[in-house]
């Protein structure tokens, strides 16, 4: 019936005509992964579907209207922390940059992709975080 077949005995669903394979284990599909550098060479190709909870700017691009495309090394500071706005912040020499969710009395929540590999967090960054080196607003040209 429409090439499919059950086979009671093993519980297994067989797409006969479809050559699908049988699901694996969370753990075999992490085993199965490429290395990092091969999986990022997959990506550049892009041969593996894009993550956009790997790229900080690509992200905060789905908050903030017309937030220029580039590196998060590329954004400078220009204005006060407000909601809507970016928070710029360099890890040891990495770039990155969150969006501004709401402001708080000891600091502000962000809404980020990143922080954690190819991870969306949110999480509370006190105005006096060493790593925080300012913040951004997309500015109107007149």
């Amino acid at each position: 019936m429409l090439g499919l077949f059950l086979n009671l005995i093993s519980q297994t669903i067989i797409f006969q005509n479809y050559n699908i394979p049988e699901p694996k284990s969370i753990v075999e599909e992490v085993e199965a992964l490429p290395p990092l550098p091969v999986a990022v060479q997959m990506i550049e190709k892009k041969e593996e579907p894009y993550n956009i909870n790997c790229y900080c700017v690509s992200f905060a691009r789905l908050f903030v209207k017309d937030l220029p495309r580039g590196n998060a090394n590329s954004f400078l500071p220009n204005t006060q922390p407000a909601v809507g706005r970016i928070a710029i912040f360099n890890y040891n020499g990495l770039s990155h940059i969150a969006v501004i969710s709401s402001l708080e009395a000891t600091g502000f929540v962000v809404t980020e992709a990143n922080y954690k590999p190819c991870e969306k967090t949110v999480r509370l960054v006190k105005y006096n975080d060493k790593y925080l080196i300012g913040f951004y607003e997309k500015t109107l040209l007149k």
